[in-house]
């Protein structure tokens, strides 16, 4: 008898390693931690916060000091695109997030877009991490006596300086209630259609 496994409905999540250098990442730190449009960011709990979200529009195109950013992530996207099948015309939004230690991201989606990503400018192995939550809802009703690639709730990434993570707007994403431990832990969030 011979067995053959289909995997169905998979997720893709693009990690793009070192997107932007240490030296372009303390640049755009800089750039950023001098900026006074920040708001408290409503995902962000506990903690202090500071985030341009509210405003809308494309932050990345407007960062002097790394003056092809929107063209990199556009064409990061395009990749992700390709692969995944998702269509992408045009960065819809981006914005800037500062979390301060004790802080935490509320699990969340991006509504109203196709794919998503979140690049890390400032953090160190302290930073809360980036969660993905399992989108089968089914499957937390149903008992696993082994969690695999198949039946997982959630995956973790501890982020590093530079990296580019990119996914669909859909997939639940958050801290999972782990807290920031990095002062002035900073991103850049985007979304995509």
């Amino acid at each position: 008898m011979k067995t053959n496994n289909v995997a169905l409905f998979p997720t893709l999540v693009h990690k793009v390693d070192d997107f932007l250098s240490a030296d372009e990442c303390v640049k755009v730190f800089e750039y950023v931690q001098n900026l006074d449009d920040g708001k408290k960011h409503k995902l962000i709990l506990g903690g202090d916060s500071k985030s341009n979200f509210a405003l809308g529009g494309s932050f990345i195109n407007n960062v002097p000091v790394c003056s092809d950013l929107e063209e990199r992530v556009k064409t990061a996207i395009q990749d992700y695109a390709s692969v995944s099948g998702i269509s992408f015309s045009k960065i819809d939004n981006s914005w800037y997030s500062i979390q301060d230690v004790g802080s935490c991201l509320e699990n969340h989606t991006h509504p109203l877009s196709g794919i998503s990503g979140v690049l890390y400018i400032n953090v160190d192995e302290q930073s809360s991490p980036l969660c993905f939550f399992n989108p089968n809802q089914h499957i937390y009703n149903t008992y696993c006596k082994n969690h695999t690639e198949y039946s997982f709730l959630w995956a973790k990434f501890q982020p590093k300086k530079g990296e580019l993570y990119i996914f669909p707007s859909w997939l639940c994403h958050g801290s999972n209630g782990i807290a920031n431990n990095t002062k002035n832990r900073t991103i850049i969030s985007l979304n995509a259609y």
